[in-house]
């Protein structure tokens, strides 16, 4: 900045020569370091000048080196940093001097070393950063945020976080600088560190208007879907969709980030036919994953059969289906199960069939029954069936491929006889057709993020690619990588 030299003339020195330095210039300050001109005013010419440097304790301090291609600017470097010296230039011809000319100037602060986001909002960001001075008497005096494409954007501040106001999915690179003053308002120089850049995103909003434009069956297993959704009035980097259940995955994986800025409309491919998938997308922005919006599908078999309810699993096609207890008047002596085959084919190794009782009624241990492969029926009787408990009946079709995981659900059908007792004990309000990886899960109140469940309206906790992760400690980098807050990506 431009300063208003005071003059002073040194003890005994007379002024031969009409010359003196005026339009003084600190242009840069960076550390131990000074760098200033000046221009020449007065009728005589000037051979040299003289530069005496002296700290707040009147000792003589620095190394002066001229530039080169400007007699007129000056470098001062061997200072320390965040301090303020008082600079004397005399003009020199010959062996006769000027007037003198003083002014004082501080040096800068260390620079800032990292920036964290701690947390983001629709439209705005809260920054923190950690000084890089911490000795006694060196913490900056002030901070100066600047956006990096626009200058007229400036941020002061004594504080070390701060809070910028972007609007919604807007990023944008800031430099942040460590300031030395006194009187901050009526600076000398403006005695700012070395420049750091670093990036702020706000969340992007949610995707409106999802739907699934339509279904494709691929083969006797396995369809494809075309998702889509209404063109938002920001630039975004990709859209992040995810499905549940997805285990097993479908040939898309979940989640998959399909490049932007501008396409509406992505395929889901080989998920399975007669399931009932949540669907989810969410707009990313310099690796910032927004708030998902969430619908359900479901998928058709080739015989345009529609599944009529969700239970987060993914068949196999080994799978019992349609599982059905039928049972006569309270009190009869016998209930009979019966089931469909697996549409893949029917188990090498039997069924088994497992009753366990309800046990808030009952002290009855569960028990089971081993029956043959071929037969999709059965009828429950004797001592072990009480025909005033309820039971949760499953089958279990034992194929070869069962032995190898034998708790998986790809291969167990089940269902429960009291209906109203379950009705009654089931008090806890679900959101439809919601599933995170093979859960289910509130969506009005939480948020899945690659099988992940996360508090909606929890500002500390964020996505990254399939983890949730905290904006305090971590960021986030290209292609879901978590680092450390102050790492690099």
């Amino acid at each position: 900045m431009k300063l208003v030299a005071g003059l002073s003339f040194l003890a005994g020195a007379q002024a031969a020569i009409d010359a003196q330095a005026t339009g003084l210039n600190v242009y840069k300050t960076r550390g131990s370091r000074l760098f200033f001109n000046w221009e020449v005013n007065g009728s005589d010419s000037v051979d040299s000048w003289d530069v005496i440097v002296t700290d707040d304790q009147g000792a003589q301090a620095g190394n002066v080196k001229f530039d080169k291609k400007n007699d007129n600017s000056v470098n001062i470097d061997r200072l320390k940093s965040h301090r303020k010296y008082e600079v004397t230039l005399i003009p020199r011809s010959g062996s006769e001097v000027g007037k003198p000319t003083t002014f004082t100037a501080w040096t800068s602060p260390q620079p800032v070393e990292n920036v964290i986001t701690v947390a983001r909002y629709a439209t705005t960001v809260w920054i923190e950063w950690q000084p890089a001075d911490t000795r006694q008497g060196e913490i900056p005096d002030q901070y100066v945020i600047t956006n990096a494409e626009d200058d007229s954007e400036r941020y002061f501040t004594s504080d070390t976080n701060l809070q910028i106001v972007l609007g919604k999915g807007v990023s944008r690179q800031y430099i942040i600088q460590a300031a030395a003053c006194d009187d901050c308002e009526n600076a000398f120089n403006d005695a700012w560190s070395k420049p750091l850049e670093f990036d702020v995103t706000s969340l992007p909003p949610k995707p409106t208007g999802l739907n699934i434009v339509e279904e494709n069956i691929r083969d006797w297993e396995r369809a494809d879907v075309l998702l889509a959704w209404d063109s938002p009035n920001f630039e975004y980097d990709s859209v992040k969709v995810e499905y549940s259940p997805n285990t097993p995955q479908g040939f898309t994986k979940s989640p998959t980030f399909f490049p932007g800025p501008w396409n509406t409309q992505t395929t889901i491919e080989g998920l399975y036919q007669n399931v009932v998938y949540t669907v989810s997308a969410r707009f990313v922005l310099n690796d910032v994953e927004g708030p998902s919006e969430t619908i359900s599908v479901a998928i058709a078999d080739a015989d345009s059969k529609f599944p009529k309810q969700q239970n987060c699993q993914v068949p196999t096609y080994l799978r019992p289906e349609n599982l059905r207890v039928k049972r006569d008047i309270f009190g009869s002596t016998s209930m009979t199960v019966s089931w469909d085959h697996p549409r893949a084919k029917q188990p090498e190794n039997g069924y088994r069939l497992v009753f366990a009782p309800f046990t808030p009624i009952s002290s009855q241990k569960p028990w089971f029954q081993d029956i043959d492969g071929n037969t999709n029926e059965f009828e429950v009787s004797g001592p072990s069936y009480d025909p005033y408990d309820e039971y949760t009946v499953s089958v279990i079709a034992l194929h070869d491929e069962q032995m190898s995981a034998p708790q998986s659900p790809d291969f167990i059908s089940s269902t429960f006889t009291g209906t109203k007792l379950q009705n009654e004990r089931n008090t806890e309000f679900i959101a439809p057709d919601a599933c995170c990886g093979n859960h289910k899960y509130n969506s009005k109140m939480q948020e899945c993020c690659g099988g992940n469940l996360f508090d909606a309206d929890n500002i500390n906790t964020a996505c990254c690619g399939s983890s949730t992760y905290s904006p305090a400690t971590e960021k986030c980098c290209s292609g879901g990588i978590l680092v450390a807050s102050s790492g690099q990506c």
